[in-house]
């Protein structure tokens, strides 16, 4: 009789755990759901707020006073768009410019091109361009220039303005967001900026902001030249 009654108590208790054990997965998977519908509304706010137009990326570094930090798969935009720009930046010694970009010779390159459905080599000509545009800045300059490959796989591209030492309210970000689809290039995605300054950006800025912190602290340090020499061997 007794052994009958532990049974039953047992046969309760693990009834019990398998319950509860739906129940967290389901509130699991609901907090994540949620937190997914917040992250595309703000997304959809910033888009709608926070407008990019062709001349953000050159405004802001005209307008930046110690650092600018740039993430892409080759960088080319800022670097071609904004060439003049980052030379007046870069002429007083204590500025500088981290640049980091997909280390070319990586399979999540190679990946990433065939992403773009890139068949004739444009993603490594852009970034060959990109070097020598940036060796063209640094002849050019004063400022220190810091240039790291990473390998990470390629999600967005970031412009960073007065973030390096301490953020603060001249502290903004230019935001792409690459575009999931098969075919597209990165440029193509959401764009927005994000201003520190705003409360309503905060969030939006120290995500973004970690993650390039993020991804220099994993990457690696090159030299200009040596890739610049790289690039010459290749062409």
């Amino acid at each position: 009789m007794l052994d009958a009654i532990y049974k039953i108590v047992a046969a309760i208790a693990t009834l019990a755990t398998v319950v509860l054990g739906a129940f967290s997965l389901e509130r699991a998977s609901k907090i994540k759901r949620l937190k997914q519908e917040i992250e595309d509304l703000k997304r959809k706010i910033l888009r709608t707020s926070s407008k990019v137009n062709p001349e953000t990326d050159r405004i802001i570094i005209k307008e930046a006073k110690s650092a600018v930090q740039i993430l892409g798969i080759n960088a080319l935009g800022p670097l071609h768009h904004c060439r003049e720009e980052l030379i007046d930046f870069l002429a007083f010694p204590q500025h500088r410019l981290q640049l980091l970009l997909l280390d070319s010779r990586s399979d999540v390159f190679k990946a990433r091109a065939k992403k773009e459905d890139d068949n004739v080599g444009r993603i490594m000509h852009e970034w060959q361009a990109s070097i020598r545009i940036l060796k063209d800045i640094s002849m050019k300059t004063k400022g220190k220039i810091e240039l790291h490959l990473h390998n990470e796989q390629p999600d967005r591209a970031l412009l960073i303005v007065d973030a390096l030492n301490k953020i603060n309210d001249y502290s903004k970000i230019v935001i792409n967001y690459y575009p999931k689809e098969k075919g597209m290039r990165g440029y193509s995605g959401e764009q927005f900026l994000s201003e520190y300054i705003l409360e309503r950006d905060r969030d939006s800025f120290y995500k973004n902001y970690d993650h390039f912190q993020k991804v220099w602290s994993q990457s690696n340090s090159v030299e200009i030249d040596r890739l610049l020499d790289e690039t010459e061997k290749i062409r």
